[in-house]
């Protein structure tokens, strides 16, 4: 049962930052096991690792479908060119000579303007264009998180993670 939250709660998006405004509950019974096995004051970076993870692995979706997608594509494709091949050579030779090589030709022809559309870089659509924006959207974030956590100075979380490194290295200094 998905519990729908009360008309005051909202979820807040303003990169890097994702923001619950009052009460909110989700049914989501894996996470809360997950959860439960952390001490109350551990799960927030929990959650927040669980939310980006989340995020990438849609991304990852995304791209697979549109590689099935182009799959689908093509087959449905070949499978039309090779009904078309054996209508064709059952004609007489020369024609069939003729009508394979058009058909070839214009099996080519679609094969190609299929990918280019999926694989030219220069098309908004196509999957390198679509991971450069993941990846680029994915760096800006990290930018804007390290940049928010060294403006916190030395009691942020990097403050005092710089700290323990800092200890920890001087200890194994000869």
């Amino acid at each position: 049962m998905i519990q729908k939250p009360p008309v005051t709660a909202r979820i807040v998006a303003e990169s890097p930052l994702v923001t619950i405004t009052g009460p909110m509950a989700f049914d989501a019974p894996d996470t809360a096991t997950y959860l439960q096995g952390f001490a109350e004051a551990e799960r927030h970076d929990q959650v927040r690792r669980i939310l980006e993870l989340g995020t990438q692995v849609a991304g990852v979706i995304t791209t697979s479908t549109t590689l099935k997608m182009v799959e689908a594509q093509i087959s449905a494709m070949t499978q039309g060119l090779t009904t078309n091949i054996g209508a064709a050579l059952l004609k007489d030779r020369e024609t069939s000579v003729k009508l394979v090589r058009e058909l070839l030709d214009d099996h080519r022809a679609k094969v190609t303007n299929s990918l280019t559309r999926y694989l030219d870089p220069e098309s908004q659509g196509s999957i390198p264009v679509v991971m450069a924006k993941t990846f680029d959207k994915a760096g800006e974030a990290l930018l804007k998180r390290v940049e928010t956590l060294l403006s916190e100075g030395d009691d942020s979380a990097l403050g005092r993670l710089a700290e323990r490194f800092t200890r920890n290295s001087m200890r194994r200094s000869p």
